[in-house]
């Protein structure tokens, strides 16, 4: 079985009058399956425990961004 790679997620609508959207880089998504993972968006929540509790049966984790 594949493991199960959580990936951080940013927002993807710049104006805040649109619904939200919210998503990764597909070069972090391909790698992760090139790397023979499957990779995991977790949502943008302002409640940390719920992310927390959505990363749960993930086996790793990467963080997107920075700068």
């Amino acid at each position: 079985m594949r493991p199960l790679i959580a990936v951080s997620s940013s927002l993807l609508t710049p104006d805040p009058r649109d619904s939200a959207l919210s998503g990764a880089p597909a070069t972090y998504l391909d790698a992760i399956a090139a790397a023979g993972g499957s990779p995991y968006i977790l949502p943008l929540l302002s409640d940390s425990a719920a992310v927390l509790r959505a990363a749960e049966p993930c086996q790793g984790i990467l963080l997107t961004g920075g700068g």
